[in-house]
């Protein structure tokens, strides 16, 4: 099954949250490709970047990159209006949380996330099945 990751949940990894072990058995099962966009990697650097140094930072995106992530770089002109057109329709993520949607659909993935206020009312949409680690 893919599974696509928004970057709260790699966050959630990389504080040892709750909701950690979850994205860690997604990781380490076999049966799961695990999927996250270009732009939510940039997400999760500036995000952590607010609670410890920048080499620090750099060695945790070098060691979830070697984790087996599949960092998603699709920006062409389709994808971008796919992105554009899930910020107009959808309430509450943000444009780096509609990349991780997005990719969610073109992959048939399941999306995880722990940002329950930003898609537990797009969930509803159906866009694409939503998963949430707490």
């Amino acid at each position: 099954m893919n599974i696509v990751l928004d970057a709260s949940t790699l966050i959630a990894l990389l504080k040892d949250e709750a909701g950690a072990d979850i994205v860690e058995a997604f990781l380490e099962d076999p049966q799961h490709t695990c999927f996250i966009h270009a732009v939510n990697v940039c997400e999760v650097f500036y995000k952590y970047a607010h609670h410890t140094d920048a080499e620090t930072v750099e060695t945790a995106i070098a060691d979830l990159s070697r984790s087996g992530i599949d960092i998603n770089r699709d920006l062409d002109d389709k994808f971008s209006r796919e992105v554009g057109q899930l910020k107009m329709k959808l309430q509450s993520p943000s444009l780096a949380d509609c990349f991780c949607v997005a990719l969610a659909i073109r992959l048939g993935a399941t999306l995880l996330t722990a940002d329950r206020p930003d898609f537990e009312p797009d969930a509803r949409e159906g866009l694409c099945a939503v998963q949430f680690i707490r």
